[in-house]
């Protein structure tokens, strides 16, 4: 009888194992999609990206969307200042600055300006849409690349091309 229990509870563990396995492989599947859906939205877009100037950033902007996300439930800008490469905004309630790094193009693949948002300080008053704030200033903290479309558009890069977020001038 005893032996009959350990068999039972071997193989019951042997089930356990194997259904771990099976669940390890969906969530592999799901990542491997995102990364494929992803570098699909990515592509689309970076057909149009080209190098610009770092002057023609100056002056204040509006945030149209953080991701696909469109802005409407609060109004962010983004100011730049090349002269001082400095860069100020306003999130919606509180406002934030900092300084701004450039790095000429240097990859011929992607030739979007490179560019760094440092040092970002910010006023800390308790508002209501603090998670997009906190989306907002995280999203600088990863931008790599801008480049300015045809149209007219700011499009905030990472390091692997995605689109961040799109600004128009205000």
């Amino acid at each position: 009888m005893r032996k009959y229990l350990i068999y039972l509870g071997i193989a019951l563990a042997g089930i356990a194992l194997s259904s771990c396995n099976s669940k390890q492989k969906t969530n592999n599947e799901q990542t491997a999609t995102t990364t494929t859906e992803t570098a699909v939205v990515t592509d689309e877009v970076a057909d149009f990206f080209k190098a610009v100037p770092k002057e023609q950033l100056d002056g204040e902007w509006r945030v149209l969307k953080i991701g696909e996300k469109e802005m409407t439930e609060v109004s962010l800008t983004l100011s730049f200042d090349i002269a001082k490469n400095r860069f100020a905004g306003n999130f919606g309630c509180n406002d934030y600055m900092g300084n701004l790094e450039f790095d000429d193009p240097t990859d011929d693949d992607f030739d979007a300006t490179e560019i760094e948002f440092d040092d970002l300080a910010s006023t800390l008053a308790l508002c209501e849409h603090m998670d997009i704030e906190k989306q907002f200033t995280q999203l600088l903290d990863k931008v790599e690349h801008f480049t300015i479309s045809e149209s007219g558009e700011l499009y905030l890069l990472d390091d692997h091309r995605k689109l961040l977020a799109t600004l128009v001038r205000k």
